[in-house]
């Protein structure tokens, strides 16, 4: 298996962790070295975002999701790899746990994979989107 085949698949259990609400998928970043920055890229009005920094904060990130959002859905459709960087796109359904608003929305992640760990990850979506659907903002004109 090529090193861009074993990112892949380590980016592909990640989605699959995700979509199957197994808590462990915390594991998967807990094995990140101290230099993981996470950019979540989030407006205010949703309840996480910003820089994450080192696998303690990649930790409380994935708590403060679970605790907001209920995943119903988190699908890959696709993943392109060079080298250590991987780049996937895929589709997402959550609940908002505090008003049982649910949407669906498209995101797409570019991560690098070193030596099996993560060390660098960037999440797009449309947050402000996000935020409107869940109900955390009142709708903009679009």
């Amino acid at each position: 298996m090529t090193r861009e085949e074993q990112n892949k698949a380590i980016m592909a259990s990640i989605y699959d962790a995700y979509d199957g609400k197994d808590e462990s998928i915390e594991g998967n970043y807990a094995a990140t070295p101290d230099t993981l920055l996470m950019y979540e890229y989030a407006s205010k009005t949703l309840p996480v975002g910003g820089l994450c920094e080192g696998g303690d904060a990649m930790l409380q990130l994935g708590a403060a999701v679970t605790q907001h959002l209920d995943y119903q859905e988190f699908v890959c459709e696709g993943m392109v790899a060079e080298g250590d960087m991987v780049a996937s796109w895929g589709r997402c359904t959550t609940i908002n746990r505090q008003n049982g608003k649910q949407t669906s929305f498209t995101l797409m992640h570019r991560v690098v994979i070193r030596d099996g760990k993560l060390v660098e990850g960037h999440e797009f979506y449309d947050s402000l989107g996000l935020a409107e659907d869940l109900g955390l903002l009142e709708e903009t004109a679009r």
